[in-house]
């Protein structure tokens, strides 16, 4: 008994210490900065950067800064999620993708809110998890105190653990009723009665940032009056049109909202209420039977203020108030166009992409000019599988829009998709013709050419790309061009791209120029060590009388030493972080004693027995500069 009671004790400890050594290894994070809605963006990218610093200074977290240019999603293939107008959760699942190909362990999306310099929207994936968390901080004050204790703040809260962030909205939704019998949505819902109320004399500021095309685009309505007998409490979320089709989406109809309200209804407590009119002649009573459209055409109509409260309920996530607010701004007799563009974001919004494009479907039928919303239906197509529609409706756009740089980039994305590479860089071509100084599309160019393995128009590309830009952009061309001519076998050339990219990091220490120092240096090392083995195995088979000539030998060794100069040369000339110093040290020393060992057994092959101690010197200093390049 006392043996098997310590056995269980040893079991026990030795969990115990697996447990705590595996919560003690660092997760590995991806942060994505959004800038957009900075007012001052480089306030904005100072935090960034105490954020960044604060993270790996936890010693949970190995935090790597994303942008759609980084070399993790280059290598990855992941596609860059592109919010509508810096809404993230429409791109919830492009993110989840780009968690998935990254394997990394977390993924954060930071956003300052419009409202306060120090005010903060996070979202938060992990893997394994079905949930986005979302976390809201400020923070008073301004400088870079305030950006040090808003980075603390973070990494408390993140370090409090996954679970308990609070949910992002669209995953605290309240499961849908039991689903009434889909038909086609083909048919407008009616119009509202004749006593609808006029828009109001005050001008109403629309929200920003919530529905695809809302606010330029105003059709003129033709009200008509509700026939008599509708008995409000008994329709679907939106009226039923006169085919009796339910709503797009496939959600049942919901008794407590009615089809048609009184002009005096509240609309909640943040929603604005539009003033009765009063009554004239004019104005038909509730019972007068509804007038047949387009019999009796009537003057355009104002928009109401529901539309406006539709989108600033969506910004906030609260979709009950969305279908609210829908449904009286159709009762006000608003556009149906701008009506079904907001409906199809909010079936966004929840995720249900077959009700999105249906709703936009509807949306362009009311009013085909509505450019983002063929932009967003195309991409839903592409999503589907539906290639050829998706392409019909870029064509769209490009032909209205010739000047619409995301109608070229995403058709060209889908040739890519398809494995066109030649057809996607066409397209692309095309816009530069409209955009000859867009730096991204010479960057998406130059990827395109050097997928398929044509270098020189992935060089002239990307050598466009660096003229156009400068400073910490330009580094990161440079860096794309560099990794150009490391594929196409031409070295030399790519280590003078990264040692001109160092060169315009110089001062900018940071996690992140850690994170470029070791990947470039990484690539160095290996191109040496590879050399080294080359010139060994050909001095190897010389030695013991294998069919090598000695002239073979020396070519080897030769270009081996030119190698390794021109590795030295752009190590010299890197300026590396300020913790990487020491490491910088020995790598310089191990790239010296590489050259010296290059010119060692130069000398043993050009006179032969003669110099044999220099063959002794040879494997002496290149043991010592792979010895010394392993353990960096």
């Amino acid at each position: 008994m006392p043996r098997a009671s310590t056995g269980w004790r040893l079991v026990v400890l030795a969990c115990l210490l697996f447990t705590v050594a595996v919560n003690a290894a660092p997760r590995s994070l991806g942060v994505i900065m959004d800038t957009a809605p900075a007012t001052h963006p480089i306030p904005f990218v100072r935090f960034a950067d105490a954020l960044i610093e604060a993270l790996a200074g936890s010693r949970q977290w190995e935090p790597t800064a994303l942008c759609a240019d980084s070399p993790i999603v280059r290598v990855a293939g992941a596609t860059w999620p592109l919010p509508t107008r810096g809404n993230w959760m429409t791109a919830a699942e492009a993110l989840e993708s780009l968690l998935l190909a990254t394997e990394l362990d977390d993924l954060l999306v930071v956003r300052p809110m419009p409202a306060e310099t120090n005010d903060l929207e996070i979202f938060w994936l992990r893997q394994g998890e079905k949930d986005i968390r979302r976390l809201h901080l400020s923070e008073g004050g301004s400088g870079d105190q305030a950006y040090a204790a808003l980075s603390r703040r973070v990494v408390a809260s993140l370090e409090e653990g996954f679970a308990k962030a609070p949910l992002a909205e669209r995953f605290v939704l309240q499961p849908a009723a039991p689903a009434a019998t889909p038909t086609t949505p083909t048919t407008s819902p009616p119009t509202p009665p004749a006593t609808t109320p006029a828009a109001p004399t005050t001008p109403v500021t629309p929200a920003t940032g919530a529905a695809v095309g809302v606010g330029g685009h105003e059709t003129p309505g033709a009200p008509v009056a509700t026939a008599p007998g509708t008995t409000p409490g008994a329709t679907a979320e939106l009226p039923k049109p006169e085919t009796g089709a339910a709503r797009p989406g496939g959600e049942a109809p919901k008794p407590d909202v009615p089809n048609a309200r009184p002009a005096t209804e509240p609309v909640g407590p943040q929603a604005p209420t539009p003033p009765t009119p009063p009554t004239s002649p004019a104005t038909a009573p509730e019972t007068t039977p509804a007038t047949t459209p387009g019999a009796a055409p009537t003057p355009p109509r104002a928009p109401s203020v529901f539309l406006p409260a539709a989108q600033k309920y969506l910004k906030e996530g609260d979709f009950k108030q969305v279908e609210e607010m829908l449904l009286k701004a159709q009762d006000a007799g608003d556009a149906k166009a701008q009506i079904y563009t907001l409906w199809a974001e909010l079936e966004k919004a929840r995720q249900n992409p077959a009700a999105e494009r249906t709703w936009l479907q509807r949306a362009l039928a009311e009013d085909d000019s509505l450019t983002p919303a063929h932009l967003r239906l195309a991409e839903l197509l592409r999503q589907a599988g539906l290639w050829r529609k998706a392409a019909e409706e870029y064509a769209i756009v490009m032909k209205r829009e010739p000047r619409n740089l995301y109608a070229y980039t995403g058709l060209s994305a889908l040739y890519a998709s398809q494995s066109q590479p030649r057809r996607a860089a066409e397209v692309l071509t095309q816009a530069l013709q409209f955009a000859p100084q867009d730096v991204s599309l010479y960057l998406r160019l130059g990827d395109l050419h050097a997928q398929r393995q044509a270098y020189a128009e992935a060089e002239n590309a990307y050598d466009r790309a660096a003229r156009l830009t400068q400073g910490a952009a330009r580094a990161e061309v440079l860096d794309r061009l560099g990794d150009l001519y490391l594929q196409a076998g031409r070295g030399r050339e790519g280590f003078i791209c990264y040692a001109e990219a160092s060169k315009l990091r110089a001062g900018g220490a940071s996690a992140m120029a850690e994170k470029r120092y070791d990947q470039i240096m990484a690539v160095a090392d290996k191109t040496l060590l590879e050399g080294c083995a080359r010139t060994q195995t050909a001095l190897n088979a010389y030695l013991a009388g294998e069919s090598v000539y000695r002239e073979e030998v020396w070519a080897a060794l030769n270009d081996f030493k030119q190698q390794a100069q021109d590795i030295l040369g752009f190590v010299a000339s890197t300026v590396p972080p300020a913790t990487k110093k020491a490491e910088h040290l020995q790598r310089k020393l191990a790239y010296s004693l590489a050259v010296e060992a290059a010119l060692a057994g130069l000398d043993y092959v050009d006179q032969g027995a003669a110099k044999a101690p220099r063959l002794d010197d040879y494997r002496r200093l290149l043991d010592e500069a792979t010895t010394t390049i392993r353990k960096l």
